[in-house]
């Protein structure tokens, strides 16, 4: 009697594939949404120096930080925010920047319509 060994490979194939999905999601997760969910704890009052630092990050300005900024940096990289901001990180710093301007009182401007 044959083994039976073709269900076998296609249960091995289907395993594979919904375990290339959830790679793919965790990389999502990672790369995409991980800064958003961060962005609760920036919005804080008490994380000036954090926002200041991710938006200086994104206008590429470079100094020495020193000892507090080295461990924002690790915290940055724990969420995907440092070593070149992710799309998802840029648009945070957005996000903060535009924020803050709503803040300070002056608002968002209206975008001018094509004519």
């Amino acid at each position: 009697m044959p083994l039976r060994r073709r269900p076998l490979a296609f249960l091995d194939s289907r395993v594979e594939l919904v375990y290339t999905m959830a790679e793919h999601s965790e990389r999502v997760v990672e790369v995409d949404l991980r800064p958003m969910l961060y962005a609760k704890r920036l919005a804080d009052t008490r994380a000036a120096s954090k926002r200041e630092l991710l938006l200086k990050l994104a206008a590429g300005v470079e100094e020495d930080w020193g000892r507090y900024g080295r461990h924002l940096f690790r915290e940055f990289e724990e969420f995907g925010l440092a070593g070149g901001l992710t799309e998802a990180g840029l648009a945070l710093a957005k996000i903060i920047e535009m924020s803050r301007a709503r803040a300070r009182g002056g608002g968002q401007q209206p975008c001018p319509r094509p004519s």
